[in-house]
């Protein structure tokens, strides 16, 4: 006996080895023949074949969901991809590599839209909720975003103290969080990228939340 060919869809890839197992490597999704040949001093026996396939590697896809305090949001609704899990159920399965849309949903807080790529592994994916407080406050209060749409300079006016302005991205990203005493107050959009933003004010009354479109 002198040992085995191995066959990789009908290319010899192994020739004359001892070993009785041969791993291949490197191998795409898809499928091939493998095949062994047995090589004795005085011929060699027929080519025993056998089919297999590689699969498409899948990954799973999470997701964190807090409130703006850091505390975790349990009923939720994630949708990947035109999939929509039950309230509170933040993991999908089975997700192959690419870009995928979510959005992550909640009565009473803002949408939170946003893609996730995934490339050779498991994605976490970190969501601030911002709460929906525009109608919540019967307080008279009154405020003034301008311009909207706005390139380069957004006012905001008040006819109360402004404690605080925050602005968060559709992400629920924080891209902007100031802490102020006065009744006016003016943010520098010009380096923010083009799209929708909230504007979460804290006043000696109440906090209120605004939707803005930044243009460049």
């Amino acid at each position: 006996f002198v040992g085995f060919n191995v066959y990789l869809d009908d290319v010899l890839v192994a020739e004359s080895i001892s070993e009785t197992q041969y791993l291949f490597n490197g191998l795409s999704t898809g499928l091939y023949t493998a095949g062994v040949m047995s090589v004795y001093t005085t011929g060699m026996s027929d080519i025993i074949t056998i089919d297999f396939e590689i699969p498409d590697r899948t990954f799973r896809v999470s997701f964190n969901v807090n409130d703006t305090q850091g505390l975790p949001i349990g009923n939720a609704v994630v949708t990947l991809n035109g999939m929509q899990n039950e309230p509170g159920y933040y993991s999908f399965d089975g997700i192959l590599a690419g870009t995928y849309d979510y959005s992550v949903e909640l009565d009473g807080y803002f949408t939170v839209e946003g893609q996730v790529t995934v490339t050779d592994q498991s994605v976490f994916v970190d969501v601030e909720l911002l709460m929906d407080d525009t109608h919540t406050s019967d307080v008279d209060v009154e405020l003034m975003l301008y311009p909207n749409p706005v390139r380069d300079l957004l006012t905001i006016a008040s006819n109360v103290n402004v404690t605080g302005v925050r602005m968060i991205d559709m992400l629920g990203q924080v891209v902007y969080d100031a802490r102020i005493h006065a009744e006016r107050h003016e943010i520098d959009v010009a380096g923010f990228v083009s799209g929708i933003y909230f504007v979460q004010i804290t006043t000696d009354k109440g906090v209120f939340t605004h939707r803005i479109q930044v243009n460049q």
